[in-house]
């Protein structure tokens, strides 16, 4: 069995998944849910670390081996937040005890003489969770198309190379300023089209029911009183109607 612990399916976007989730992690520390978490190895450099802080806290607080070593590794961290949340959950002085913190500068001083400083650290960390996670993954999870990701996967391999990635970019950035320059008055036209032919039609259909076009223009725009026919045909033609309507709206322009 290699899922020895509780798995909980979770979505950010769905808060019922998160409350599961919180209920769950709530039931394993009341002890309810039984769980046998498998171990991280890390680098040796960082075991070694691990290992001579969680004697120290081992010692002097007499907590469990696991809570002992998951606390050596908030303290090679240096979270202040979480360490002091840790106190204040347990009720113990990490930060201004001297035997651990005799035992941090020793372990400063042994990083540094490794060239591991404290980000890189936390890099080494996180991927050595990361790739015992990969491992539990392949294990017990099965894909019915194992090449599902191969074409994203090329597809950002050329996107973001040293080669190729720059130049596409240029590329892009050219479109984008011919679409804003160039490229704009193609719709633009469409609409001054549009609204020239309709603005013929509406002046037949006035025709043809023997009604004064001003009449008819200002039935059929309501909402902008005392306007002529000739100004709304060329607000709207030339593609400023929206805009128009505000100032329409506020200020009536005279006949």
């Amino acid at each position: 069995m290699n899922l020895v612990f509780q798995f909980v399916g979770t979505i950010a976007r769905k808060k019922k998944s998160l409350n599961h989730l919180i209920n769950t992690i709530r039931l394993v520390c009341e002890k309810k849910i039984k769980s046998n978490p498998k171990k991280i190895v890390y680098l040796e450099t960082i075991e070694t670390c691990i290992e001579k802080l969680q004697d120290v806290i081992h010692s002097e607080f007499n907590l469990s081996a696991d809570l002992s070593r998951w606390i050596s590794l908030k303290l090679l961290d240096n979270e202040e937040t979480i360490l002091k949340s840790i106190e204040k959950n347990l009720s113990i002085n990490l930060l201004k005890n001297e035997k651990i913190q005799n035992v941090k500068n020793e372990i400063q001083t042994f990083l540094k003489k490794n060239g591991i400083d404290s980000n890189h650290l936390r890099d080494l960390i996180v991927s050595d969770i990361m790739h015992k996670s990969e491992e539990i993954c392949k294990k017990v999870c099965t894909f019915e198309n194992t090449d599902y990701s191969n074409r994203d996967r090329k597809i950002d391999k050329i996107l973001t190379s040293k080669k190729f990635g720059i130049p596409i970019m240029i590329f892009f950035l050219g479109v984008i300023f011919w679409l804003t320059i160039v490229g704009s008055n193609y719709p633009s036209q469409a609409l001054f089209t549009f609204f020239s032919w309709l603005q013929e039609k509406l002046v037949l259909l006035a025709d043809f029911l023997h009604c004064p076009r001003m009449v008819f223009f200002h039935a059929y725009f309501w909402y902008l009183p005392n306007t002529n026919m000739d100004y709304i045909s060329n607000v709207t033609s030339y593609g400023h109607f929206l805009p128009s309507f505000y100032y329409f709206r506020r200020f009536r322009i005279p006949s």
